[in-house]
């Protein structure tokens, strides 16, 4: 049985949610939206 893959997307996850506060940096689907929205914000900051 391999059980590496979810912990290390939820490792490298949590690395990207770093600087957040409370439980946008360490609940995972909370950190995984905040990074997806972080991420959308930082492509549309770039592109105005």
């Amino acid at each position: 049985r391999v059980k590496s893959t979810a912990s290390r997307k939820h490792r490298e996850l949590l690395k990207r949610a770093k600087g957040f506060r409370q439980a946008r940096r360490t609940r995972i689907q909370t950190a995984k939206e905040a990074v997806l929205h972080a991420g959308m914000y930082a492509y549309i900051g770039r592109k105005n």
